[in-house]
């Protein structure tokens, strides 16, 4: 079996567990506790944070909370609001410390770095290891990230620069119904239409 097939045997494997599914022998339990190793870009008393070794991009690292749990929904539920806020400051840390911050740039008249967190939970969001962990990515221009939405489509939504295949999609249930997803659709296409506009 590969590691990937054994990963998500596993987690599917905890989901059958009772009240606490966290399974000890994860590949992640074992780095934290020093049976594993690998190359840590940051840690603390919250969290620890390495390089992913099956990056999508340019910059891809995984930042996992010290805390035993499952997913982001166990996380929530066993975290104190100090680690809550002690994982989620470890994250910008690595953010700050990778190079990815777009703070500086913004300051600068710039906004070209940036980045993005994914944190994949459950079977349907394709979590293959059964830690919590959250996926920073960046280092380049990242594709589209909403649900439902291809890249082809995006390009018909640039060569037609119209919004009415946006409704469309949305019509069709092709983008989905998560508002903060929506507007940031519907952001990208004014922003396209502009540039149309300012071009012509």
């Amino acid at each position: 079996m590969r590691v990937q097939e054994t990963t998500t045997f596993l987690y599917l494997l905890s989901q059958l567990l009772p009240k606490d599914r966290y399974n000890k022998n994860n590949p992640f339990a074992k780095i934290l506790s020093g049976e594993a190793e690998t190359e840590l870009v940051y840690e603390d008393k919250y969290a620890v944070a390495f390089k992913s070794t099956g990056a999508q991009v340019k910059k891809h690292f995984l930042v996992i909370p010290k805390v035993p749990a499952v997913d982001l929904t166990d996380f929530m539920e066993k975290a104190s609001p100090e680690q809550v806020n002690g994982y989620m400051r470890a994250i910008q840390e690595v953010v700050h410390q990778q190079g990815m911050s777009p703070k500086a740039e913004l300051m600068a008249g710039s906004s070209e770095l940036g980045y993005r967190v994914t944190f994949n939970t459950g079977v349907h969001g394709r979590q293959t290891v059964p830690h919590c962990h959250a996926h920073v990515m960046g280092g380049e221009q990242l594709q589209p990230h909403f649900v439902g939405i291809t890249q082809e489509k995006v390009d018909q939504i640039k060569e037609q620069g119209a919004t009415e295949v946006l409704d469309k999609l949305e019509a069709n249930g092709m983008i989905t119904k998560c508002e903060t997803a929506k507007n940031l659709a519907r952001q990208m296409v004014r922003t396209i239409v502009k540039s149309r506009s300012r071009n012509a």
